[in-house]
């Protein structure tokens, strides 16, 4: 278990240092390239039987230290190889220009290389001027060979002088640095390596007494999942007072007063509202003792009940 997780950070320490590497490299060390095309005319049949020797000739001149020396001289250029020794500025040379023939036929393309855009452009417009120099030492440009120019130079981002050695650049140093970093993990001692911070004494936890402080709300929170309770008021109907009989007796005022007040006290008042309700209502002839109808029963019943006798 312990040797995969050494394997996974070796590989995510590589793979960090590395891009990051490659992000610094590629943006100090950007490689342009800068292009442009020479044309060889033959002025007679002799030397347009020899042309292709001609043009693999003129494809190797740029490439001689006696060239660069003269691209130097004439453009009053500084040397940066010039504390090196005969191969390392040969080498050096070599490094920065290229020549090809383009599709076997009488073309010549010549190769700046340089990490400014504009220089590169600049110094393959040197290259082809000092190669048609070059040539017109060596033939006559009226009867034997002349050169010219094509095209103006075109610069752009080379890809293969600076993407593929700055990645592998970056996936050494990136490998380094896993190494290191993983004997330096096998240097620390298992103790300290195996040693935790317990919970108690763990600076990401702490314990205490106090309660925590809920702050009340100023509303009241309303459930709405549940109904409110409607009180049911119950109706209180007034009891039917029972009502008395039809053919209850009726009884006399006069004979009931004389019964309650023997001594005629009390009497009087019952006598003048007797006599004042005598005067209001019809007289009646027919005898007091006789047997009251049912109509007069339930009238005198009425007042009994509302106190009005």
């Amino acid at each position: 278990m312990e040797n995969k997780l050494k394997i996974k950070y070796f590989f995510a320490v590589t793979t960090v240092v590395a891009v990051i590497c490659f992000i610094i490299f590629l943006n100090n060390n950007s490689v342009y390239r800068g292009e442009i095309e020479v044309l060889l005319i033959s002025r007679n049949r002799v030397v347009d039987e020899k042309i292709d020797s001609l043009t693999e000739n003129a494809k190797s001149i740029p490439l001689t230290l006696s060239f660069y020396d003269r691209v130097i001289k004439n453009a009053e250029l500084e040397d940066p190889s010039a504390n090196l020794s005969v191969q390392e500025r040969k080498a050096y040379w070599n490094s920065i220009i290229k020549t090809e023939r383009v599709n076997g036929s009488n073309i010549v393309k010549i190769t700046a290389y340089d990490a400014d855009k504009d220089q590169a452009g600049k110094l393959v417009e040197l290259y082809a001027q000092e190669l048609s120099q070059t040539t017109a030492r060596y033939y006559n440009i009226r009867t034997q060979l002349d050169t010219r120019i094509i095209d103006q130079s075109i610069t752009a981002f080379d890809f293969a002088h600076s993407v593929w050695p700055q990645a592998a650049k970056s996936i050494f140093w990136g490998v380094v640095a896993g190494i290191m970093d993983i004997l330096l993990i096998a240097s620390i001692p298992k103790s300290m390596r195996k040693k935790t911070i317990s919970p108690k004494k763990s600076i990401f936890t702490y314990r205490t007494d106090a309660p925590e402080k809920v702050e009340k709300p100023d509303y009241l929170p309303v459930d709405f999942s549940q109904k409110p309770e409607v009180k049911k008021e119950k109706i209180i109907t007034p009891e039917k007072k029972s009502t008395a009989p039809e053919n209850l007796p009726f009884a006399d005022e006069e004979i009931v007063e004389q019964k309650l007040y023997p001594n005629g006290n009390g009497g009087g008042k019952t006598k003048k509202i007797k006599k004042e309700k005598k005067s209001d209502e019809p007289k009646v002839t027919e005898d007091i003792f006789r047997e009251a109808t049912p109509e007069e029963v339930k009238e005198r019943l009425n007042k009994l009940l509302s106190g009005k006798m």
